[in-house]
């Protein structure tokens, strides 16, 4: 039984990081063009949002990949302990998070960057965190009716 909820958590959470790439990818490109709206209308412009925007993806794709830490909540010693489960599903994505404002910090708005790609993650992430606490409940409470 315990595989069973092992496998399940790992197809929660592998959907999850996909899910949460493809609608931070999306959700931030929208917001890059909304808040440099003025500046796209020139040429240069157009190019610095267009270098924003493939930022923006690249850093889509490394919080993704920390993500991966939270594949290690299947094992059963894990999932059975709320605190690590938070632990390795956020701190990950918040220390990244950390690390880029580090090395972006430029005072120019080049700095926002981390900020519209990350803050979307994080809610994303948020959402289908609760999703994967729900089941990881249900799947326990079955464990332990049976």
């Amino acid at each position: 039984m315990t595989d069973n909820i092992s496998i399940d958590i790992r197809r929660i959470v592998r959907n999850s990081i996909l899910r949460t790439f493809l609608l931070t990818v999306v959700l931030s490109t929208i917001g890059l063009f909304v808040f440099f709206g003025e500046e796209s209308k020139s040429f240069e412009g157009s190019q610095g949002v267009t270098l924003f925007s493939v930022l923006n993806f690249i850093l889509a794709v490394i919080l993704s990949i920390v993500s991966l830490f939270a594949l290690s909540i299947s094992k059963e010693n894990i999932y059975t302990d709320k605190f690590l489960i938070l632990v390795l599903y956020f701190v990950p994505i918040i220390f990244s998070f950390i690390i880029s404002l580090l090395v972006i910090k430029s005072a120019d708005r080049i700095s926002f960057v981390p900020i519209f790609t990350t803050i979307p993650y994080l809610i994303f992430w948020t959402l289908f965190y609760r999703k994967l606490h729900r089941r990881i409940k249900n799947l326990d409470n079955k464990l332990h009716s049976s």
